[in-house]
């Protein structure tokens, strides 16, 4: 019994060293995986360059869409090119279909990639816009547009450390759509914001007083009805809000309901200043018609002269004495070019007002094919940063 005791002891402990040396077996195994795996996520990179340019027609056509066409549309996109792929998957091919098809491969390879990009690019998006502190910036910048005061909602941001550089967009945003801020309340809360994101804020207060950002504003009545902006917003029809982003009719689909007043100014001069001289006068700066022609006109006469014809009746004499066409795509050369309208901006140009102007572009009422030329690409946001 005790020889048969001891081979059983004997057997249990081979027993359980096997099972022992299996788990740690395992467990090496599973650690060399999670070594694996941790260096294949340190050796990917955590931001991925993607170029985003005329070369990818794909996203040609999403770049000035509006955020809630954006999804649906590249899921019609997708829906069509896999119903493109099944229609040939489907049907009996003969040898010069399956050529033409291999042939189309590397096309369609190439266009799901880029369909797969742009559809993670808009999931990323859409969590940016679904999110309630996104919808609130969005609906406080627009009641400020609108002449609400919201001095209160600024100052509960302060309050809660909210990001400087967008509390200091309001208040810019604030003082230019009303004529500026009652010199109390402004003086208030530039203290509220030094002591709050620090001291390394007082000359960029002072930059924004100093370019007519912040200005003050000494009046009995603290009103914007007599401030420029309203005025610019009436005569210009700056809002749209029952503008459709879906299938819009108007550049003011590029922040759901505010066009952008470089844009107004186009279609004004397009139309002529008839009926909106006042909107004109509050424009900064002076409105120059420069004519050229050889030799060059003396810039002492062009100052002279009043506002000349519109632009609009300048396109009608250009087609009328232009014989250029364009193929339209069914073969015939039958419609003609539109004439190009260069427009610069000094300074700076958003992305918004870049999408607006190729929305008035493409449309066939617009007369002209515009080429918009500019120093630098800005934001709100990186404007401000520069006069740090």
């Amino acid at each position: 019994e005790d020889e048969d005791g001891g081979d059983n002891n004997i057997n249990d402990a081979e027993s359980s060293k096997s099972h022992s040396s299996s788990k740690a077996s395992s467990l090496s195994k599973k650690k060399k995986q999670l070594d694996k795996n941790k260096k294949k996520k340190k050796d990917r990179p955590l931001y991925t360059l993607l170029p985003l340019n005329d070369q990818d027609t794909l996203y040609v056509e999403v770049r000035d869409q509006h955020v809630e066409k954006f999804g649906s549309f590249l899921q019609e996109q997708a829906k069509a090119l896999k119903e493109s792929h099944a229609n040939f998957s489907n049907k009996d091919k003969d040898l010069t279909e399956i050529h033409m098809f291999v042939k189309q491969i590397p096309i369609f390879t190439q266009n799901l990639k880029s369909l797969t990009t742009h559809i993670h690019l808009a999931e990323l998006i859409k969590h940016t816009t679904i999110q309630s502190e996104f919808r609130q910036r969005w609906q406080i910048e627009r009641s400020i547009v609108e002449s609400e005061s919201c001095f209160d909602v600024i100052e509960d941001l302060i309050a809660s450390q909210y990001n400087v550089w967008r509390v200091l967009r309001l208040l810019c945003l604030h003082s230019l759509t009303n004529g500026g801020i009652k010199t109390n309340k402004l003086d208030a809360l530039k203290r509220e914001v030094v002591q709050t994101y620090g001291y390394e804020f007082v000359f960029l207060l002072q930059n924004l007083e100093s370019i007519g950002l912040l200005r003050k504003k000494d009046t009995l009545w603290d009103t914007a009805s007599s401030s420029s902006f309203v005025t610019m917003r009436k005569h210009l029809q700056l809002i749209q809000a029952d503008v459709d982003p879906l299938d819009p009719d108007d550049v003011s689909y590029v922040s759901s309901g505010f066009a952008p007043i470089s844009a107004r100014i186009i279609q004004t001069a397009m139309k002529g200043w008839s009926g909106k001289e006042e909107a004109l006068k509050e424009i900064p700066g002076r409105g120059i018609d420069v004519v050229q022609k050889y030799p060059p006109e003396e810039y002492s006469t062009a100052l002279k002269r009043t506002i000349g014809a519109p632009l609009g009746v300048w396109a009608k004499q250009f087609k009328m004495n232009d014989n250029r066409t364009t193929d339209i795509g069914d073969g015939t050369n039958s419609r003609k070019k539109k004439p190009v309208l260069l427009v610069y901006f000094i300074g700076g140009i958003t992305y918004a007002e870049i999408a607006a102007l190729r929305f008035m572009s493409k449309r066939n009422s617009f007369p002209f094919s515009i080429i918009c030329c500019t120093t630098k690409i800005i934001n709100g946001t990186s404007f401000l940063q520069s006069l740090a």
